[in-house]
């Protein structure tokens, strides 16, 4: 049968014994290739319909092999060597795209990759047992390839791309996983070595999407910052497209250092403050990160790496790693749980960072962004840490670093330790409100504080129960010793970053968003905002679901609740005869926009009517559609009072409305020196 085509579409079943042929397509068949023998096909390898291949002997393939089966060829020991001169492909009818669909894709036993001009898959690949690069690379293409034995040979690697997933799974030692320079990206990684089994990344890698160690340990090259050659990284492009390590589970480890990225667009933010946190520990300072290791000592910016790091203030001549600015005003601050005040940094280039050490940072872009210009940096800028990862509990007491603050109604500033969201709903606590608190770069001229609670409820923007890597975030204190734990059954996933708008739920709520009139009619963000949420599940009082209001640097709107100033208040049923009393501070002398969005109060029986005392003026308020009103703020300080505007309801039936008596309260929580940062 030497230097033959061969055709077989009889259903019987062909045996090769140290056969070689120019190419074979089979039909109807089995092939079947014998231990210890050997098959030499010069040609294309089709495995046609109704058609099957067993082979515990070597298979020698110069041409492409095609499986037309939806099912894979049967697997046993041989060595599946691929000893081409052009490019091989695999292909055919059953090659998926989804990795769902591992168990129906074509599998290989061992693999041996002889061409220099490599190996290209169509489909998911799965590989049972060794991959050897004798000469020649595997480009994983917009694929899946599955290796469950050990990974050897020098004379080739891996071609990955940010839409190419690498799976090492099975037990025992995969040995050095290497990327050819130029194509170190995947979408996914993941590591699921059973039995103590381990890996090695030898290169470089960048990783677009998931992380995910399900079981064994991984070793990464080593590296001492940031801007190394051989760093595991976790990329960011944008909120939309972060990395994240989900879940950690049966005890698997990272052995090394990696790097986590996370990209702020500050081009549709503006420059602004953002609650931030390093995501892992560190092995260099705050300089050497979120600086790129350096500063300015003069008025020339040094940035030399573009689109990464930020300048950080603090000095006017740029000592001790700070950014040298004219006036020096710092652009970085710590929070003292214990006094609930901010305290500025005064140092970057000692010292960590430690992954749940919350700071909060001014970012006004890259590098290159000049310090005497108060215009917004047109791109987006990336921080990037390095470090070790963070797994397991992380428990936070009075008692901690950072240790929360004991005393009922103050603020904690927290961080998410995790390079991956963390539900709120999941995370574990005693002694704190069921609320979180985020500053929202993106709302109003300078971003605003927003309160979510444990069912998703946020008081503004598009914020979640999923707090975001890289976030740091307010807690309340309700009782004495209170604890927070974070663990790895909280986290969530790619799919919940923040980039997304909430979900609404159930509840019947009323939104209010408060605009700057020209802001509203621009179609810029709101300034603030606030809701009222309505379930049986809460309480009449101050609980479950309800968060304090937290002033901003800006206009600051809640609801007054018997002196007591929200940003999110529950109740468990609309009243008639209820009464919202509005509560603004930090207004400007300018004409606002308050908007009133209903959800699910349809079937109340009830009226909603906004009253102005200032104006003295009385509107119908849907609780159907959304409602907007709009007045102005002037000179006159009665135009600005607390009791300026309230929402009452009462039925068809009913005209008595019940009016509770409130007085404003102010909750300090920025850094506010004669209302400045």
């Amino acid at each position: 049968m030497n230097s033959k085509v061969i055709i077989l579409t009889s259903l019987c079943c062909l045996g090769l014994y140290n056969s070689a042929l120019a190419q074979v397509l089979y039909s109807n068949t089995t092939l079947s290739v014998a231990n210890g023998t050997s098959l030499y096909i010069g040609g294309a390898m089709t495995n046609d319909i109704n058609s099957n291949f067993t082979y515990a002997g070597d298979i020698y393939l110069t041409g492409n092999y095609v499986n037309n089966q939806t099912a894979p060829h049967t697997v046993q020991a041989g060595t599946f060597r691929f000893v081409g001169t052009t490019l091989q492909t695999i292909g055919g009818t059953s090659t998926k795209t989804a990795a769902s669909d591992l168990a129906t894709t074509t599998r290989f036993n061992n693999v041996n990759i002889s061409n220099s001009a490599g190996v290209q898959p169509l489909g998911n690949i799965i590989i049972s047992g060794t991959f050897a690069f004798t000469a020649g690379d595997w480009n994983i293409n917009n694929y899946i390839t599955n290796v469950k034995g050990a990974i050897s040979g020098t004379g080739g690697a891996f071609m990955g791309s940010s839409t190419s997933d690498l799976v090492l799974d099975s037990t025992g030692a995969t040995g050095t996983v290497k990327f050819k320079a130029g194509y170190e990206q995947l979408q996914n990684f993941t590591m699921n070595k059973s039995s103590s089994g381990t890996a090695t990344v030898g290169t470089k890698l960048d990783v677009y999407k998931t992380l995910n160690l399900l079981n064994g340990t991984l070793t990464t090259s080593s590296t001492t910052n940031n801007r190394g050659t051989t760093n595991l990284t976790l990329k960011s492009s944008g909120w939309a497209s972060t990395a994240v390590i989900p879940a950690v589970t049966n005890g698997a480890t990272i052995n090394g250092n990696i790097t986590v990225e996370r990209n702020y667009p500050t081009n549709t933010t503006g420059r602004a403050y953002r609650m931030v946190c390093p995501e892992l520990n560190t092995i260099g300072s705050i300089n050497d990160n979120y600086q790129e290791g350096q500063n300015n000592t003069s008025s020339t910016n040094v940035n030399t790496y573009p689109g990464y790091g930020t300048q950080i203030t603090g000095s006017t001549t740029g000592a001790n790693g700070l950014d040298l600015s004219q006036l020096g005003t710092p652009s970085m601050y710590t929070y003292n749980n214990a006094t609930n005040a901010w305290v500025a940094v005064t140092a970057t280039n000692t010292g960590t960072m430690t992954a749940n050490n919350p700071y909060l940072l001014f970012i006004r872009g890259d590098r290159s962004h000049p310090l005497t210009s108060n215009t917004n940096y047109s791109g987006a800028t990336t921080l990037r840490t390095t470090g070790t990862l963070v797994t397991g509990n992380v428990a936070l007491t009075t008692s901690s670093s950072p240790a929360l603050n004991g005393t009922t109604s103050k603020f904690s500033l927290v961080a998410n330790p995790y390079p991956c969201t963390i539900d709120w709903n999941l995370v574990t606590s005693s002694g704190l409100g069921d609320s979180y608190a985020i500053y929202d770069a993106k709302l109003g001229t300078n971003g605003a504080y927003v309160s979510v609670n444990k069912q998703g409820t946020a008081s503004a923007g598009v914020a979640n129960r999923f707090i975001q890597p890289g976030q740091a975030f307010f807690v309340t204190t309700t009782a004495a010793n209170p604890t927070l734990t974070f663990t790895e059954a909280a986290k969530g996933g790619s799919s919940n970053l923040s980039n997304t708008m909430r979900t609404n739920g159930v509840d019947a709520s009323l939104s209010f968003s408060l605009y700057q009139t020209d802001r509203k009619i621009a179609g810029l963000t709101p300034q603030d905002g606030f809701v009222v949420s309505y379930d049986p599940m809460y309480a009449e009082s101050i609980g479950k679901g309800d968060a304090l209001k937290l002033n901003n640097m800006d206009e600051t709107i809640g609801i007054n609740y018997h002196d007591t100033t929200l940003g999110i208040f529950t109740k468990d049923q609309l009243l008639s005869a209820d009464t919202l009393q509005i509560d603004f501070k930090q207004m400007k002398t300018k004409n606002y926009t308050l908007l009133v969005n209903p959800d699910n109060l349809s079937k109340t029986g009830l009226q909603a009517y906004l009253i102005d005392r200032y104006e003295n003026l009385t509107q119908s308020i849907s609780l159907t559609d959304t409602s907007s009103y709009t007045f102005a703020v002037t000179a006159d300080s009665a135009s600005f009072k607390s009791n300026r505007l309230f929402l009452v309801f009462k039925s068809t039936n009913t005209t008595a409305i019940h009016s509770v008596e409130n007085a404003a309260v102010s909750l300090q929580s920025n850094p506010v020196l004669n209302n400045q940062l």
